[in-house]
């Protein structure tokens, strides 16, 4: 009697264990739908963006060179502000299919000798800080130990501060790019 209850016990928390295991398998299945669904939707939006942006912005842009003839005076500002704008939501949308980027990103992570990054960035950085009226300064200290991530998306990020600090600080304004190494870490300021 004693091992027929053991064994019915024993059934009992086996029936038990595969039903949350049949749960879990369901709840994985709808997270993973819902996964598919959010990327599929991203996708959808920035697919149906990047057509009438890149158009706008090619009328926008004929404008501003003045192909179509040179613009009054009255519309040059708006026309500027406009071309900002579209510059600004093609950007986002940019952003948007970085998302999706965000899943396999982690299977490129890899050592990255962040000064030499730096560098490869400050050369892009430079024009449009010129373009801007501002200088843009970069401090990268001595021995800065390489780290471990993804460079596309650290470079975007690094990116995305200083065009904030250009575009946020009045004209003839002064940006400092600093790299250091801090208690074993890799200190960015902006």
């Amino acid at each position: 009697a004693g091992q027929l209850a053991v064994a019915l016990e024993r059934v009992r928390l086996l029936n038990e264990a595969q039903q949350r295991a049949d749960e879990l398998v369901e709840a994985l299945g709808k997270q993973s739908e819902l996964v598919r669904l959010k990327d599929e939707f991203i996708q959808n939006v920035s697919h149906e963006f990047r057509t009438p942006l890149a158009i706008v912005s090619g009328y926008m842009e004929i404008l501003e060179s003045g192909e179509f003839g040179e613009l009054p005076e009255a519309y040059r500002q708006p026309v500027d502000i406009t071309v900002r704008r579209v510059r600004l939501l093609s950007r986002l949308v940019d952003d948007l299919t970085s998302i999706l980027e965000v899943h396999t990103a982690r299977q490129r992570f890899e050592t990255i000798h962040i000064a030499d990054l730096m560098g490869n960035l400050q050369l892009s950085l430079v024009t449009e800080a010129i373009a801007e009226q501002h200088q843009l300064s970069f401090d990268v200290g001595k021995d800065i130990p390489p780290i471990y991530g993804e460079a596309g998306f650290l470079r975007k990020a690094i990116e995305n501060l200083v065009s904030n600090a250009l575009k946020f600080t009045p004209a003839g304004g002064q940006i400092k790019v600093s790299l250091s190494a801090q208690n074993g870490k890799v200190a960015i300021v902006v």
